[in-house]
This record gives structure tokens, sequence and C-alpha cells, in this order.
């Protein structure tokens, strides 16, 4: 009952305050052509929100662009901001129980620091321990049936690396 595949990645750069930069808005921007392009027939895209203890808008900033384009693609996608980054464990639960997502590609934005134990959670083997603080470039995508992690470079801005995260 589980997705095919489950693909977390963080937020754009971010600001002193709670939300994007210019260069992260523009991340976002680019990164809802990527993610569109690469994973068509998503049918799911999660977002941490915001609550008690985590005032930053930053993943629903970074995933805004990809829903308004994945919404004329596909009217049926279901969207969830609804856990906040601490609250990982509950969000895993449900992508991996939730009878419609059985068999399909579900999409995650989160924070860097829960973003392995969220990893972790889904059943993700060779996970790194840390995802760095400074690092906004990289895309895990998770094959539920092997549970294999494959770290795959964004490349979409100067500075982006396709070096692994260890």
């Amino acid at each position: 009952m589980a997705p095919s595949k489950v693909v977390l990645f963080r937020h754009g750069e971010k600001a002193d305050g709670d939300g994007l930069t210019p260069l992260g808005y523009y991340r976002a921007f680019l990164l809802s052509n990527l993610l569109s392009q690469r994973y068509p027939s998503m049918k799911g895209i999660y977002a941490a929100g915001t609550g008690p203890g985590d005032s930053s808008v930053r993943k629903i900033q970074t995933v805004t662009p990809l829903i308004n384009k994945m919404l004329i693609i596909n009217p049926g996608l279901a969207i969830n901001t609804v856990y906040i980054n601490f609250q990982y464990k509950e969000a895993a639960h449900e992508i991996l129980t939730a009878e419609l997502f059985t068999n399909r590609i579900v999409l995650v934005c989160w924070s860097h620091t829960s973003i392995p134990p969220f990893a972790k959670t889904l059943g993700a083997i060779n996970v790194p321990h840390k995802w760095p603080g400074n690092r906004f470039d990289m895309i895990w995508e998770i094959d539920m049936y092997t549970k294999e992690l494959i770290q795959i470079p964004q490349l979409l801005l100067p500075g982006d690396t396709n070096i692994a995260i260890r």
C-alpha cells in the first residue's frame, strides 16, 4: 500500500526571518520546472507547515510554484501542509499508509534538520546522518520497493554541486 517513490528536498535559501531570500524564490521557480518534468505523475506534495514552535513559511513558499504548475496538469493532486517540522513521523506514517498514494510518487519539502530522520522513518537505507546547513541543492529519491536512497543534484544555480551529501 506504499508509494513507489518518495522524493525529499529542502526549502530554498532562507532569509534572516521566516521566509525565502530572492535567490530562494528563484530556486523554488526553477525547482518547480525540474520536479514537474522529472515526476509529472506525482500524486502528492507535502510541505512542513507553520504552527507552535515553527513559524517558518519557507517550505510552503518553496512548493508554491510547483503546486501552481501541477494543479493545471493534475487537478487531483493531494497537498498537505498540516504537519510542522518536528512531526515528520506523523507525515511519514500518512504517506506510507494512505491508499491514495499506493504505487504513486509523493514529494516532500522539509527542513534540513529533519530530512535524514524523515527518510529513515520512511524506511530508506544508506541515509546520511546530517543534511548540511549550507546545502539547498540536492534531491533525495527513495525507491519504496528497494528502500534505496539516491541523491540527485539539482544543479539549478551557480554554486550548486553534484557532490553527494555524506
